[in-house]
C-alpha cells in the first residue's frame, strides 16, 4: 500500500504550488472543458442510463460521462485507453494498442479455461446505440471499430445490470460511445488529433465537415493507427505428450520468438506446416502489435421535432493479442475487417435505429469467418401525466456467420440466429422520489426460448445537493455461435473436435446496488456506490478426452457445457471531484471488490488430469482494487497541463493449456500491483492549433499488464490538435 500511494503523493506535491498560485483568466473558459465550474460538471447530460437526456447528478444508476475534450487533454492514444479515465472500469494493455476491458470484473472465472474465456463477454458496447458485440465468441473487437478519438463527442458508461433497457450482454454494464454530430459547428470546418512517437507509433485522426442554418450537415473522418511491439517474446504453454509413455512435460514460459521452439505435436507431421505455431501464416509479422485504418461519414438533419442521421464506415486491422490460441502460444495474430451502415434518429416521442454490419475475422492466419449483423429497434415515450410516463419498445437482432474456408462441417456451412424483443419502462416522479420499473423479454431462435430481464430503481433527492439511489436488475448473456452451433472439425486447420452445447442455459446475473451522490461544497462532489452481484450458468469448454480419427490420428475432443459454478461479487466504488478554481480540476476514483466462486466442479480424464469437487475460492484474475487520479491545470489560457494515473492491485491468471494437461499451476501468470502515470502538456500556438507533448507510462512502464501478454514500455509522443 505504501508503494501504491507514493506516486499519488508525489503528484499532489508537484501540483500543490500551481493549486495555490493559479491565476484566473476567463478569456477561454468556453474552450476548455476542464475550466468549467463544479456545477457545470454535474449538469453534464447523459442519455444511456434512461434512454432520455438527464443530468448526470440525477441519473438513477451508477454512471459516468467522459467528454472528447477530457480525452484529448489527457493525451489518450485510443478510445480504449481513454476508459482508464472513468471509474469502475478495468483496462489492461495486452499488446501496444490492444486492451482487455471489463466493467467491475467477472473475467477468467474458470481457472481451467482457455485464454478466450478471459475475454469480457458481459459488457455491452455501443456506438450511437449501435451494438458492436461479437457473436462468434462474445465480447468486443475494439480494433474493428470504425472511429477514432477525434470522432468522439463523449463516452457514457453505465455500471451494473442494464439488460432491461438494452437486452442481452448488458450484464455488468454498458459503454456507449457518442460521436460528434456534423452540426456541432456551423459552416465548413476541419479537425485533427494526431501524434507520433517511439516504437513506430503513428496515430492519425482527421475530419472535415459542413453544416448550415437549415439543420443539414455532413462530416467525414479517417483514422490510422500503427504500433510496434515493445518487446518481442511469446508465452509458450506447458504441454504434455500423451503418446509418450513417460508423459513428457514440456514446461511453459516466455521465449524470445515463436520459431525458437519445437512444438510437441499431437497431429501428423505432415500438417505441422499448416497448423504449427511457427507457421508464417500464424505470425506473419512478429514485430507488429497494431496496424489499423478506418473511415466513416455521417449525414445529419435536424429541424423542430425531427432528428435524422445516416452513418456508415469501414475498418481494417491487423493485430497481435492474447485471444484464441489452439496452438502452443498464448498470442494470436488476427485480422478483422468490418463495415456498417446505420439510420437513426427521432420524431417527436419516437426514437428508432436501423443498422447492419458485416465483415471478416481471420485468426491464426488460417481460420476465417464471415459475419453479418442487423438490428432494428424503436421505442415511444408516452407521457401519461406530468409525473408519470411509459416507454414501450421493440427490438430485433439477426446474426449470420458463414465459413469461407471450411472450418464448419459441410452439413452446417452457415450459422444464424435471431433475437426478438419486447420491452417497457415506466417512471413515476414526486417532488423528491423517483420510481423506475423496467421489463424486457428477449426470445432467441436458438435455443428456442427466451429470457426475462426485470429492473427496479428508486431514488430519493431531499435537496439539490444529495441523491440516494437503490436498484435491482437481472441480465443475461446471449448464446455464442460457436457454442450453440459447434460440432466443428476436425479439419487440417483445426485438428481437434468441438461439440456444441446440447442443453444451453443462459448465463444469468442478478445485480443489487445502492449509491449516493453529494455536493459536499461549492468545489467538491462525491459519488459512492456499493454493488453485489450473483451469477450462474457459466459455460465451459470441457475436455472429453482423446479420440481416434482416420484422417488425423489421435486428436482431442472438447464440448461446450454449462457448469454448476456460482459466482458472487461484492464491491464498492468511490469517486471524488474537486474544482478549487476554474483553472484546476482534480478527479480521483477507486473500486474495491471481491469475486468468489462456489460449487466449482472439474475433472479431466487425461493421465495428468486434475479434479476439483465442490470447491470454493476467490477469483484472483480480477484485481481487488483499481482506480485513477486525474489533475488538469491551465496556468494561462493557452497552456494546459494534465497528469493522469491508473493503478491496479496484483492479480493471477490461471489457464489450461491447449495441449492435454489442465494443471493450471503449470500455466499461471501473476501480474504485480502497478501504478501507471501519464502526462500531457499542450500549447495553443495559433487559434485552433494546439501542439502537445505526451508521455505514457512514465511510472509503471516496463511491465506486463495482462497475463501471458506483452511488456508495455514508457512512450514519448508529440502531436497536434486542430479545429479550424
Amino acid at each position: 500500500m505504501k508503494r501504491t500511494a507514493a506516486p499519488y503523493l508525489f503528484i499532489a506535491l508537484l501540483c500543490l504550488p500551481q493549486f495555490l498560485y493559479a491565476q484566473q483568466d476567463t478569456t477561454s473558459l468556453k474552450e476548455v472543458f476542464s475550466q468549467f465550474s463544479l456545477r457545470d460538471l454535474l449538469n453534464v447530460s447523459i442519455v444511456t442510463v434512461s434512454k432520455q437526456e438527464e443530468k448526470i447528478f440525477d441519473a438513477p444508476l451508477a454512471s459516468s460521462v467522459l467528454t472528447g475534450d477530457e480525452i484529448k487533454a489527457a493525451g489518450a492514444t485510443s478510445l480504449m485507453e481513454a476508459l482508464r479515465l472513468m471509474p469502475g472500469i478495468i483496462v489492461r494493455e495486452q499488446t501496444p494498442g490492444n486492451y482487455d476491458i471489463h466493467i467491475r470484473g467477472f473475467d477468467a472465472i474458470d481457472p481451467f479455461a482457455n485464454i478466450v474465456n478471459a475475454n469480457n463477454t458481459v459488457t455491452l458496447v455501443m456506438i450511437n446505440n449501435r451494438i458492436v458485440y461479437n457473436d462468434q465468441n462474445g465480447g468486443t473487437f475494439w480494433d474493428a471499430l470504425q472511429i477514432g478519438i477525434d470522432d468522439i463527442d463523449r463516452i457514457e458508461a453505465v455500471r451494473g445490470a442494464a439488460s432491461a433497457l438494452y437486452g442481452a450482454n448488458a450484464a455488468t454494464g454498458v459503454i456507449n460511445i457518442i460521436t460528434k454530430k456534423p452540426t456541432y459547428k456551423k459552416g465548413f470546418y476541419a479537425g485533427a488529433y494526431s501524434q507520433a512517437g517511439n516504437f513506430n507509433t503513428a496515430l492519425l485522426n482527421g475530419a472535415v465537415g459542413y453544416s448550415d442554418e437549415s439543420g443539414f450537415g455532413f462530416r467525414v473522418s479517417g483514422n490510422f493507427d500503427n504500433r510496434s511491439r515493445h518487446q518481442i517474446d511469446y508465452f509458450r504453454y506447458a504441454v504434455a505428450n500423451p503418446l509418450d509413455n513417460d508423459i513428457t512435460l514440456v514446461p511453459g514460459g516466455f521465449r524470445s520468438r515463436p520459431d525458437s521452439i519445437t512444438r510437441v505435436q499431437l497431429i501428423p507431421f505432415a500438417l505441422i506446416s499448416t497448423f504449427d505455431s511457427v507457421s508464417a501464416l500464424r505470425f506473419p509479422n512478429i514485430e507488429r502489435a497494431t496496424n489499423r485504418y478506418s473511415f466513416n461519414g455521417q449525414l445529419s438533419y435536424q429541424q423542430s421535432d425531427v432528428k435524422l442521421n445516416l452513418f456508415g464506415g469501414y475498418a481494417s486491422s491487423r493485430i497481435q493479442r492474447t485471444y484464441q490460441s489452439p496452438g502452443s502460444f498464448s498470442m494470436n495474430s488476427e485480422e478483422n475487417t468490418a463495415g456498417f451502415g446505420q439510420f437513426f434518429g427521432s420524431w417527436r416521442n419516437l426514437t428508432f435505429n436501423i443498422d447492419a454490419s458485416g465483415g471478416l475475422t481471420r485468426q491464426f492466419g488460417i481460420v476465417e469467418f464471415n459475419f453479418l449483423n442487423a438490428n432494428l429497434n424503436a421505442d415511444y415515450n408516452i407521457a401519461v401525466s406530468d409525473n408519470f410516463s411509459i416507454k414501450p419498445g421493440m427490438a430485433y437482432r439477426f446474426v449470420l456467420f458463414t465459413d469461407p474456408v471450411g472450418q464448419l462441417p459441410s452439413a452446417n456451412p452457415s450459422s444464424q440466429n435471431y433475437t426478438a424483443s419486447l420491452f417497457a419502462r415506466a417512471e413515476y416522479f414526486t417532488e423528491k422520489w423517483r420510481y423506475v420499473l423496467g421489463l424486457r423479454y428477449d426470445f432467441f431462435r436458438v435455443p428456442g426460448r427466451g429470457f426475462f430481464s426485470p429492473q427496479a430503481i428508486v431514488t430519493f433527492k431531499p435537496n439539490d445537493d444529495v441523491l440516494l439511489r437503490g436498484s435491482y436488475g437481472r441480465s443475461a448473456r446471449s448464446p455464442f455461435i460457436t457454442s450453440i452451433f459447434g460440432d466443428i472439425g476436425p479439419t487440417p486447420e483445426l485438428p481437434f473436435q468441438i461439440r456444441k452445447n446440447d442443453n444451453y442455459q443462459f448465463l444469468t446475473f442478478d445485480a443489487f446496488e445502492a449509491g449516493a451522490r453529494f455536493n459536499l461544497s461549492q468545489v467538491a462532489s462525491l459519488d459512492v456506490e456499493g454493488f453485489y452481484t450473483l451469477a450462474q450458468n457459466f459455460e465451459a469448454l470441457a475436455f472429453k478426452g482423446l479420440i481416434a480419427d482416420p484422417r488425423f490420428g489421435t486428436i482431442g475432443s472438447v464440448k461446450f457445457e454449462n457448469t454448476e459454478q456460482r459466482v458472487s461479487q461484492l464491491g464498492a466504488t468511490l469517486a471524488l471531484t474537486v474544482v478549487p478554481s476554474p483553472q484546476v480540476r482534480v478527479q480521483g476514483f477507486v473500486t474495491v471488490q471481491q469475486t468468489r466462486s462456489t460449487d466449482f466442479s472439474y475433472a479431466n480424464p487425461t493421465p495428468l488430469g486434475t479434479s476439483f469437487r465442490d470447491s470454493s475460492f476467490t477469483n484472483a484474475a480480477t484485481p481487488t482494487a483499481y482506480g485513477g487520479l486525474i489533475v488538469n491545470y491551465q496556468p494561462v489560457p493557452r497552456l494546459n497541463l494534465n497528469v493522469s494515473s491508473y493503478f491496479y492491485s496484483a492479480q493471477t491468471l490461471s489457464l489450461t493449456s491447449t495441449g492435454v494437461t489442465d494443471n493450471a499451476s503449470l500455466n499461471q501468470f501473476t501480474i504485480d500491483a502497478n501504478v501507471l502515470v501519464n502526462a500531457a502538456v499542450s500549447y495553443e500556438a495559433l487559434s485552433g492549433v494546439r501542439v502537445f507533448l505526451n508521455g505514457r507510462n512514465l511510472l509503471g512502464g516496463g511491465r506486463r499488464q495482462f497475463g501471458f501478454a506483452d511488456v508495455i514500455q514508457t512512450q514519448v509522443l508529440g502531436g497536434i490538435n486542430l479545429l479550424l
